[in-house]
């Protein structure tokens, strides 16, 4: 377990992907999650903070791998209000790994589907419903391609932080499309949780935005 008790410090340095920033010159393309990263037991943990401000704790959001089978895996995500003692479930769903790895592999995107399964009467729900949700991907990044033209419909941004884990390198892959919800910047240092979301901004356009900054994590 990684202590939570820290102050972020995050400094700004986003630049375009075609100046100089954290990138290496030779850079073609940007990390994306691999299968080895979600072994039974993994677990991250978000914590989401009333406008960016570190002292207004919203919730806390933990994703855990709680079966892993060939590609195909299957997460928990239980939540924290601030102020209580204890996690309780959100969602759990199934996926399978492959979709991510060969989701920008073509042209189109294709489609990372999650069947998902709700929480009833103590317990998950026998049967799960399949839907086109982000919230795979929204954590942990599957777009290995490295853009540079504002004509393309995303755009690979950087950005540095100071962590509890030492200087990170971040990437984002900025859509065009101003209603995706994929705006997470994930970590570009090789390590453990490269690939992975360091942090969202969340309505940025509203005056009561959010931001989820990844404060604990297990992975064996």
């Amino acid at each position: 377990m990684r202590a939570l008790t820290f102050l972020i410090l995050t400094f700004s340095a986003a630049v375009y992907a075609d100046n100089q920033g954290p990138q290496s010159p030779s850079m073609t393309e940007v990390p994306i999650v691999s299968l080895n990263q979600f072994k039974v037991g993994n677990f991250w943990q978000w914590t989401y903070y009333e406008k960016g401000d570190a002292s207004k704790i919203y919730s806390t959001e933990r994703y855990q791998v709680v079966a892993a089978k060939g590609n195909q895996l299957t997460f928990e995500i239980w939540t924290k209000v601030h102020g209580r003692s204890e996690f309780t479930p959100s969602a759990r769903f199934e996926m399978d790994y492959h979709r991510c790895y060969q989701a920008y592999r073509s042209i189109y995107k294709q489609s990372i589907p999650l069947i998902m399964y709700g929480y009833e009467n103590g317990k998950w729900s026998d049967s799960g419903f399949a839907v086109g949700s982000v919230a795979f991907e929204e954590k942990f990044n599957c777009n290995y391609r490295f853009y540079t033209k504002i004509t393309q419909h995303y755009l690979t941004k950087f950005d540095q932080v100071k962590s509890p884990w030492g200087e990170l390198s971040l990437f984002q892959q900025w859509p065009r499309a101003s209603a995706s919800q994929l705006k997470s910047f994930y970590v570009l240092t090789a390590g453990p949780l490269q690939g992975i979301s360091y942090r969202k901004t969340f309505n940025p356009q509203s005056p009561d935005f959010f931001e989820a900054i990844l404060t604990d994590w297990k992975m064996e």
